[in-house]
């Protein structure tokens, strides 16, 4: 699950430096890079620690 989370966050991230003013990458980098580990720790909880309690 992080390995495909991170793969996004690159994947957005080499789209981004190429489509969006720098100015704006400036700050989207940062929100990027939180939202990725947050996501990824949700998705992850639900789809392996809730399997496992049961």
């Amino acid at each position: 699950m992080w390995g495909a989370a991170l793969l996004g966050e690159c994947v957005v991230r080499t789209v981004g430096a190429y489509t969006v003013p720098v100015d704006t990458m400036v700050w989207l980098g940062t929100v990027v890079m939180v939202a990725t580990p947050v996501f990824a720790f949700l998705v992850s909880g639900r789809v392996g620690a809730v399997p496992m309690e049961r």
